[in-house]
């Protein structure tokens, strides 16, 4: 297993800290692994935005197993002209409610001032693995929101953040959606060679569309690395995210105007956030919105009498 590391300055970052392929997976585009200049677009064809949020706090056990409150939501923004606009009902979707395990007594009193959800877990198992479990349904809410919300999806053309699971359909279409992967949780690339050509991408520069190995639960799909942005003194994952297309010859042959609508939506920038050189300002600007719908630590206090 080859590992990569860049270190910049007194910042050490590995790439792919959790998995590496077994092997490398097959180009799909001509030619070798090499690093492509993308012609910026004069525009962006992308025409609606999807993210989905998610806030929990813990608010009482009972002998040391978690009772959480948690609100999640999920919505697809539309561009109009030069700015965003706050979707309406159909396209936006919101849930508060408390999360514990099934077993936990007291539940029926619970349930007259919220929603409840009983999560079917072992009363034996060790307190953290529960733990685990009932943090682990929150995220799947969340994640069922988004794909309703995309696959309901109809017109248009769709970014999403994250990769393309959700947007699948049942007969294996997809209508013209894109994602963006920030993060870098495995490394697809297990060649020295191929790995430090992802790694040595410059500002503006992808790399051919390959076909990565997934799991069952995971949709094929065609990918490329992109780099947003560089600095000199930044590690070699800033600025580098990876675009997933659906696997047909479409948007295998649109590969570089695609990559052309990213680089265009790099401005406005989702400064002072973070992650701004990978998050783009549509998706920010829908990160704010949800977190204006999530309630405030206040609210919750109140809330919770």
């Amino acid at each position: 297993m080859y590992q990569l590391g860049a270190y910049r300055g007194e910042e050490a970052v590995r790439y792919a800290p959790e998995d590496v392929a077994a092997e490398d997976p097959p180009l799909v585009e001509p030619g070798e692994m090499r690093a492509i200049p993308v012609q910026g677009a004069g525009g962006t064809g992308f025409t609606h935005f999807m993210d989905g949020a998610q806030k929990s706090v813990a608010v009482a056990d009972q002998l040391g197993f978690p009772i959480y409150l948690a609100h999640t939501s999920a919505a697809i923004v539309e561009r109009v002209g030069r700015g965003m606009v706050a979707p309406g009902p159909d396209w936006r979707m919101e849930k508060l409610a408390l999360y514990m395990p099934g077993f936990v007594e007291g539940r029926a009193a619970i349930a007259q001032a919220f929603d409840v959800v009983a999560i079917t877990c072992d009363p034996e198992a060790p307190i953290e693995k529960v733990r685990n479990d009932v943090v682990k349904r929150i995220s799947e809410d969340r994640n069922d929101q988004e794909k309703e919300l995309l696959q309901r999806f109809d017109h248009g053309v769709l970014l999403t953040d994250g990769n393309l699971t959700n947007a699948k359909r049942q007969d294996g279409s997809y209508k013209f959606v894109v994602g963006v992967v920030k993060s870098h949780a495995t490394q697809h690339f297990r060649s020295r060679e191929r790995a430090l050509k992802v790694l040595g991408l410059r500002a503006g520069e992808r790399t051919p569309a390959f076909k990565p190995k997934v799991s069952k639960n995971q949709a094929d799909v065609y990918s490329f690395y992109l780099r947003l942005q560089a600095r000199p003194d930044k590690s070699s994952l800033y600025g580098l995210v990876r675009v997933e297309l659906p696997p047909e010859t479409e948007y295998l042959n649109r590969a570089d105007e695609i990559a052309g609508w990213l680089l265009h939506e790099r401005m406005p920038t989702s400064l002072p956030d973070p992650r701004h050189d990978k998050l783009l300002y549509p998706i920010h600007w829908i990160e704010e919105y949800l977190r204006a719908l999530q309630p405030t630590d206040g609210r919750i206090a109140q809330l919770l009498g």
